[in-house]
């Protein structure tokens, strides 16, 4: 009798896991995507605040990375620490291993990212707007990679979001970097409106 009741009890059970698995598996009815977010060009704008955020302090480490590459070597600076990653780079040692000058690489290039990614956005767009977004990641993308190549000399050029396949891309000559730097600046130059004309 005690063995008939497990029995009852295993196969009820069954039936009850069985059964909700109709509708716990449910098909979602909607999915933000990227894609369907930036669908209105208007919702871009959103994305080039993101590339203007690149020169706001939030990140605690900014200025630690920013000082150590371009400070730090100077002759503005007489340093007391013993800090091994300010040292380095106070004797002119850039060590792959201090942990700002990786910093910096990084996030420079995510910056550079997320000027790409306007660019992407607007592609099918030849509206004034639309050049307005394109000019102010453009200027963005030339002084990041500027600024990387006068703290690294040789770096990787990216002038687009980058496919799968190219994550692991050889440095490009300064002369590459300074074609792309000087396009980018002239297209900004041609497309952006002067303080005048921004008004406030």
């Amino acid at each position: 009798m005690k063995q008939i009741k497990t029995y009852i009890m295993a196969l009820a059970g069954t039936c009850i896991l069985g059964s909700c698995s109709d509708f716990l598996d449910v098909t979602p009815q909607g999915e933000l995507t990227t894609d369907l977010y930036f669908s209105q060009e208007e919702r871009i704008n959103e994305a080039v605040s993101r590339v203007y955020s690149s020169i706001n302090w939030r990140f605690f480490r900014l200025g630690t990375m920013y000082f150590t590459t371009h400070e730090f070597p100077s002759d503005d600076v007489r340093m007391n620490t013993a800090d091994a990653n300010f040292l380095t780079a106070y004797n002119f040692q850039y060590d792959p291993n201090n942990v700002y000058v990786e910093r910096l690489w990084e996030r420079w290039y995510q910056y550079i990212n997320d000027c790409n990614q306007v660019l992407e956005l607007t592609k099918d767009y030849d509206d004034e707007t639309a050049a307005l977004y394109n000019a102010q990641a453009r200027f963005f993308r030339a002084y990041w990679h500027f600024d990387l190549m006068n703290v690294f000399g040789e770096v990787v050029l990216r002038d687009h979001v980058p496919a799968e396949n190219e994550y692991n891309i050889p440095k490009s000559s300064e002369e590459d970097i300074y074609r792309l730097v000087i396009s980018d600046l002239e297209y900004a130059i041609e497309h952006l409106p002067t303080r005048q004309e921004w008004g406030e």
